[in-house]
C-alpha cells in the first residue's frame, strides 16, 4: 500500500510521465501550475498550493485510476489548510454528533440555526 501525501506526491505523480497523461484534465491543470511555479522562486508558494489542491481534489475514481497505473493500493492523506470551515447540519442528533466528531484542529467556532439546520463556522 502506498500512502500518497505531500512529501511523496511529486516523485510518484508529478515527475512520472507514465501516469500524468491518463489523469483527468482538472488534475493535469494542477500539475501544469506546479511546473510553472517551480521555474520561478517567487512562485514557490503557488507550487505548494497546487500540490495541496491536487491532493484535496482527488476523487475515489482518481485514486482507483492511480492505483491501477502504479499497480498498488493507494491511500491519500489529504491536508486541510483552510483557516475557515463552514458546515450545515440537518437537525437530528445522530448527524450532529457524527459531523462534529469529524472536525479537528479548529479552535474557535460560532453557531446559529434555523428551523431545519444548524450552521457552524470554525476558524483557526
Amino acid at each position: 500500500m502506498i500512502i500518497l501525501n505531500f512529501k511523496n506526491i511529486e516523485k510518484l505523480i508529478f515527475h512520472n510521465d507514465d501516469i500524468r497523461p491518463y489523469l483527468p484534465l482538472k488534475l493535469q491543470e494542477y500539475i501544469y501550475t506546479w511546473k510553472m511555479a517551480r521555474k520561478a522562486s517567487f512562485l514557490r508558494q503557488t507550487a505548494k498550493k497546487a500540490v495541496f489542491d491536487f491532493l484535496n481534489n482527488l476523487t475515489d475514481e482518481n485514486i482507483e485510476l492511480i492505483s491501477e497505473l502504479l499497480g498498488e493500493t493507494i491511500r491519500v492523506d489529504k491536508v486541510d489548510y483552510k483557516t475557515v470551515k463552514n458546515i450545515k447540519i440537518p437537525i437530528s442528533k445522530s448527524e450532529i454528533c457524527e459531523s462534529l466528531c469529524e472536525i479537528e484542529n479548529y479552535n474557535y467556532f460560532t453557531t446559529w440555526r434555523d428551523s431545519n439546520y444548524i450552521y457552524i463556522s470554525f476558524w483557526k
